[in-house]
């Protein structure tokens, strides 16, 4: 599981930086699979994914082009995973990496990037290969605008962008952040957030702090620079209205990992823990409700290509889609 296992580490590592945060990791609390429901007639179904791999990230261009990363331990070596759905069935894809890959997003079918560990991936809609990172750090997200416009973001501050040829670190605003997701609106609207408790934003000029919490952050996403949400421990929900972050209120306690909408009124948020307990909450423009999830395994991201065809992944190769 990406968050717990990954985050260990940095946890013992860097313990006093915990002393201005409150978070209690992603223990939290709740019931079996099934104690909340706020399905409308569609549900959450398990797909066969064909692996017990972590999936920790999930991305595509459509129904039938759908692209999952994650990592598998082969009996003390590990292996970098990456599944394909092509609307039909999940096949896996060679990725040529041992790497814990973390992520996923692309332009099109034919422009997809992949990060994890130092390593960052590309596909070009035939075969994945590996892209000159610059850099030893461990990447945690990534997200464009566009082709000539991408962002990657993880520990140790760092953050490069891809410009269409080559990848090159940016000033980074903390050089103490463990940037754990990122997101824009445009070019010139990027928000990242960062496992000790701060979101950042970058205006097309430089990054800057915007805010702080109490819990750490693990996801961010939108539909404008007026209606941005990011999600992390103890379900905690922020919103930004263009003007400052604000706490919403969470039907849940368990810490959210994933986030993804098909619009201000359709937003999900995915979580959990570990083998014990999955979580999936929905946004309807006025409030968050848990939803039925028919698992029990914690679910570390979630993207759709409409309201009613939507994509989540976890731990032990658990995919789970949503959709009429």
């Amino acid at each position: 599981m990406k968050r717990v296992w990954l985050l260990s580490v940095l946890c013992m590592s860097l313990a006093l930086a915990f002393l201005g945060c409150s978070g209690s990791g992603s223990s939290g609390s709740g019931g079996s699979a099934d104690d909340d429901s706020a399905d409308d007639g569609s549900s959450w179904s398990a797909m066969a994914s064909g692996t017990k791999a972590g999936l920790n990230g999930v991305w595509g261009t459509s129904h039938s082009d759908v692209f999952a990363v994650g990592s598998l331990d082969n009996g003390g070596s590990w292996t970098g995973v990456i599944l394909h759905y092509d609307g039909s069935a999940w096949s896996a894809m060679n990725s040529g990496t041992s790497k814990f890959l973390q992520a996923v997003w692309g332009s099109s079918a034919t422009d997809v990037f992949a990060v994890g560990g130092d390593t960052i991936l590309h596909y070009d809609g035939s075969s994945w290969s590996a892209m000159k990172s610059g850099t030893s750090k461990y990447l945690r997200a990534v997200w464009g605008s566009s082709a000539t416009d991408v962002f990657a973001v993880g520990d140790s501050g760092t953050i490069l962008h891809y410009d269409g040829s080559s990848w090159s670190a940016m000033t980074s605003p903390d050089n103490d952040c463990t940037f754990m997701g990122v997101w824009g609106s445009s070019a010139t609207d990027v928000f990242a957030v960062d496992y000790f408790c701060r979101v950042y934003h970058y205006d097309g000029s430089s990054w800057s702090k915007m805010s702080g919490t109490a819990l750490q952050l693990y996801a961010v996403w939108g539909t404008s620079h007026s209606d941005v949400f990011a999600v992390g421990d103890s379900g905690t929900i922020l919103h930004y209205d263009g003007s400052s972050w604000s706490p919403m209120t969470s039907p849940k306690t368990d810490s959210l990992y994933g986030l993804w909408g098909s619009a201000a009124t359709d937003v999900f948020a995915v979580g959990g823990f570990e083998t014990t307990r999955a979580v999936i909450l929905h946004y309807d423009g006025s409030s968050w409700s848990a939803m039925t999830s028919g698992t029990m395994k914690a679910l570390e991201a979630v993207w759709g290509s409409s309201a009613t065809d939507v994509f989540a992944v976890g731990v032990n190769g658990t995919i789970l889609h949503y959709g009429d």
